[in-house]
């Protein structure tokens, strides 16, 4: 299982106070279905989803919602996820028949000054 093609991932590190978009694609045929969540110590936090498969959501589906889902093979999901303050959260993919787990840190540190 890779995270941004790597088993191990570092911590990846971005400014607070912005939106990000995380783009979740499942393309392995040997596994088909793999959990994923964005968790803050410990526990699923909340995205935005914005799009399915390539496809913007309407504004109704487009909600705020736990960060935990079950993504199977070919599927792709968009989420937006708001780091207002510094924070730490973990990616974490998970296949529960191997029992496979791989987790990225994501670290939000002090937001970057705003240009004039």
């Amino acid at each position: 299982m890779l995270i941004n093609g790597s088993p191990q991932p570092r911590p990846l590190r971005r400014p607070a106070g912005r939106k990000y978009r995380f783009r979740l694609i499942q393309i392995s045929p040997g596994f088909p279905s793999m959990r994923v969540s964005l968790t803050q110590a410990g526990k699923p936090a909340e995205w935005r989803a914005i799009a399915k498969d390539g496809a913007e959501l309407p504004p109704s589906q487009a909600v705020m919602r736990s960060a935990s889902l079950t993504v199977t093979t070919g599927e792709t999901y968009d989420f937006e996820y708001d780091a207002q303050a510094p924070q730490e959260l973990g990616l974490e993919l998970y296949l529960p028949g191997p029992k496979w787990r791989t987790t990225q840190a994501i670290v939000f540190g002090t937001p970057s000054p705003r240009r004039p």
